[in-house]
């Protein structure tokens, strides 16, 4: 089941004259760590001139490991979508995400919001879920709600669950 991400809810990103860079925050970017595909929703509002959005993937929030996985050319307000796949991406979903936008000759003005769905590489969220329904800790280990039930009653566990065996008298 694919899960949904808020990259980036709307913001307006500006670029200076000096930096036609802008690149989101390293507290904001996505840990999609256990993800093996993503697919992006980009909606634009409103831009200023010509630019690049890029979906950026690094195994660490290290600014040198960041390769771009999607880019989208920015000319209009307008709706984009973007699939990333494991199995054909040049380059591949890692553990972090960010976006990271690009003026072409000019300094961007862009507003935006992004949302990610991302494909989880295995449909169990933790290994607890491959258990059975367990209560809490006994001492030395774990003991299942089924045979904790009949030693609640004085029994031991299990107990009640062989079948009983007469002694071969009938009662009248």
């Amino acid at each position: 089941m694919a899960h949904p991400i808020l990259l980036q809810d709307w913001i307006t990103a500006r670029g200076n004259t000096g930096a036609t860079i802008v690149s989101q925050q390293e507290s904001s970017y996505a840990d999609l760590k256990g993800y093996l595909d993503v697919a992006i929703h980009l909606q634009v509002a409103d831009f200023s001139a010509s630019s690049n959005l890029d979906i950026q993937t690094s195994p660490t929030k290290e600014e040198g490991f960041f390769r771009t996985m999607l880019g989208f050319p920015i000319s209009s307000a307008a709706v984009f979508f973007g699939v990333s796949r494991y199995a054909s991406a040049a380059i591949p979903l890692t553990r972090w995400v960010r976006w990271q936008l690009t003026g072409v000759g000019v300094p961007p003005v862009l507003t935006f919001r992004i949302w990610l769905v991302g494909n989880p590489a295995c449909s169990v969220r933790s290994p607890d879920d491959l258990l059975p329904d367990w209560t809490g800790d006994r001492s030395l280990g774990r003991v299942p709600r089924q045979l904790e039930a009949g030693a609640q009653h004085g029994r031991s566990p299990g107990a009640g669950l062989a079948p009983r065996v007469g002694t071969g008298r009938r009662r009248q």
